[in-house]
């Protein structure tokens, strides 16, 4: 089987995991949930490796994402999952009573609220930044064909986009990744 049929082939046994089984508490869709938030991430941080293969490659891969009608279905799947995960861990943490006001507050007790909540910041804060942010377009006014790729006159920037958010230390978005990053290895 070649990769991207492979790749393919686990995508779908994925989508299943998490979409078809009937989740019989709470635990059960938190898990089928997290797999599928976990492939996605890490194909998404695959694919934003593409940017260091140059401007003309990122904006095409970007292109690509934003002018294939399949990727409205995979945001909804996001956001379903995104919510079920969310909810399940709500459910869990209130019947584990791990998050319990002083005297007895801690933060290991709190670390799945707050990891959550660090999380929501990152994912608005990133798609407010990039999937609904400025619209930084090149190409040629007079319709021609742009780049190698002979790609439609306007297209939106986005190597442009990833320099100028991620030049600034102050950003939203920057210090959001420090804190996922962190999030994330910290487990």
């Amino acid at each position: 089987m070649s990769m991207p049929a492979s790749f393919a082939h686990l995508f779908v046994r994925v989508l299943a995991l998490v979409f078809i089984p009937k989740f019989k508490s709470a635990r059960a869709a938190a898990s089928s949930s997290a797999v599928f938030l976990i492939a996605f991430l890490l194909v998404h941080v695959l694919g934003n490796l593409i940017i260091f293969k140059g401007a003309d490659a990122f904006n095409q891969y970007g292109h690509s994402l934003r002018t294939n009608p399949i990727l409205a279905l995979i945001e909804i799947w996001l956001a379903i999952a995104f919510v079920a995960h969310a909810i399940a861990g709500v459910v869990i943490t209130k019947s584990d009573k791990k998050l319990q006001l002083p005297p007895n507050f801690t933060f290991s007790k709190a670390k799945l609220v707050l990891t959550g909540t660090v999380l929501a910041v990152f994912i608005i804060a990133h798609l407010k930044a990039f999937r609904f942010g400025p619209e930084l377009f090149i190409g040629s006014p007079d319709g021609g064909p742009w780049g190698r790729f002979g790609l439609p006159s306007r297209m939106r920037d986005l190597y442009r986009l990833q320099l100028e958010i991620f030049s600034s230390p102050l950003q939203v978005t920057s210090v959001s990744s420090l804190l996922l990053v962190r999030t994330l290895f910290k487990h």
